[in-house]
């Protein structure tokens, strides 16, 4: 398994931001890789969604995701645990927003990764850490453009 983590501090508003990690059905727009995804089922602040992304080869998943964020939005958490998949044996995870004035957020990602398929450990933590600087811009991006 590969494990990793990136604090940021990004110009976004906290609410923009936790706005464009929940809207699952737009990441094709703005994330890397991703040719589809699908909210699947929502009960409150948990949600299924699937993923259609290119990995090194198309693979499909399902997360179970919960969102919380503060009445006040000064801070936020986006979690996910896998669901399903044929592909990874884990993938966990979670953004913590928070908020450090009205137009500048705090960003924790973190990520865990295991694969069904034998994959040497140094290409594994390679591959989860060089994702998580690009995914923290991808969504920042999308964020300022809502």
């Amino acid at each position: 398994m590969a494990a990793a983590e990136r604090t940021d501090i990004v110009d976004v508003p906290l609410k923009k931001l936790y706005q464009a990690i929940c809207d699952y059905d737009n990441y094709p727009k703005f994330v890397t890789g991703a040719s589809n995804v699908k909210l699947l089922s929502r009960e409150g602040s948990s949600s299924r969604v699937q993923f259609d992304v290119e990995m090194m080869k198309r693979v499909e998943y399902v997360l179970k995701i919960k969102e919380e964020i503060d009445p006040e939005g000064r801070s936020a958490r986006v979690s996910w645990t896998l669901d399903s998949s044929k592909f990874f044996k884990i993938s966990n995870g979670l953004w913590e927003l928070k908020a450090l004035g009205p137009d500048k957020t705090q960003v924790l990602y973190k990520l865990e990764l295991e694969f069904e398929i034998p994959v040497p450990g140094f290409v594994l933590k390679k591959l989860v850490a060089s994702a998580l600087p690009k995914t923290i811009q991808e969504f920042s991006d999308r964020a300022r453009s809502l």
